[in-house]
């Protein structure tokens, strides 16, 4: 908590400031002029601060990345005309005095006005999986989200593929199905995130070029469904977000994934 010293002052007393206001007789022009001048620098001052903490933020593609003695993270996000945001956050925390590392991955979306915005967050830390709502603030040169403030940086400098770890599959209007093309390299994994209702049937299967990638399936409640599978065939047990981790068995893998909800 900051502390303010203040120095020792004497107040004077309201007689004694219309003494000395009545001792000065400017001319009433020039008085007037001065005060007009005043409020006009006042008035301007306020303008620049509410631009400063009101800043539109346009449709489009914003990047930034945050970094202090222990944490870094990268974070990519997309504006669009109905100021609908999404995007997602990779950070890596280590501390080597305590000889810890740990790496996270956090998918966003959610709504953007007057610079608040209000999210609904996935984060997958190793092997656990978090939700939450949270408000940040957005303005076209930071992003500050919890306690890290990201400054904008360009989005060329941010770490390949770093964002396609964690990303929510949606179907076309009239299709009951998607399918996703990607590839990771080993020891990583992508996270596909699929809302369904209890009672629909969901068909998911895997294929790779080297029949090297494989997924697990992970229920709203974060039970695992089923791992390292090819593909699976059920009814859903519950409503919410499913999530099917893609990861490989060798190597890099290159897959393609499909996903049905009838």
């Amino acid at each position: 908590m900051l502390k303010l010293q203040l120095s020792s002052f004497k107040c004077l007393s309201f007689g004694v400031i219309l003494l000395l206001l009545g001792s000065f007789t400017p001319q009433s022009s020039s008085f007037e002029s001065a005060k007009t001048s005043t409020l006009q620098k006042q008035q301007s001052s306020n303008s620049r601060t509410i631009n400063r903490n009101s800043q539109t933020v346009k449709p489009g593609q914003y990047c930034f990345k945050y970094k202090n003695n222990v944490l870094s993270s990268e974070a990519q996000l997309n504006v669009s005309r109905n100021n609908r945001v999404n995007g997602g956050i990779v950070g890596a925390i280590q501390d080597d005095k305590q000889g810890y590392y740990s790496s996270y991955n956090t998918y966003f979306e959610g709504t953007l006005k007057n610079n608040q915005l209000r999210v609904n967050t996935i984060t997958q830390i190793e092997h656990d999986t978090q939700e939450s709502q949270e408000t940040w603030t957005l303005t076209p040169n930071s992003l500050k989200a919890g306690r890290e403030n990201h400054t904008k940086v360009a989005c060329s400098s941010l770490s390949d593929n770093a964002f396609n770890r964690i990303s929510r599959i949606k179907f076309a209007p009239g299709k009951k199905s998607a399918v996703v093309e990607n590839s990771l390299v080993r020891g990583s994994r992508d996270i596909y995130l699929i809302s369904a209702k209890a009672g629909q049937t969901m068909k998911v299967s895997i294929t790779s070029l080297e029949k090297n990638a494989v997924f697990d399936l992970i229920a709203p409640n974060k039970d695992l469904i089923q791992g390292e599978i090819t593909s699976k065939n059920l009814k859903l047990p519950a409503t919410g977000n499913y999530q099917v981790i893609v990861g490989g068995t060798r190597g890099n893998a290159s897959y393609k994934l499909r996903v049905e909800i009838n």
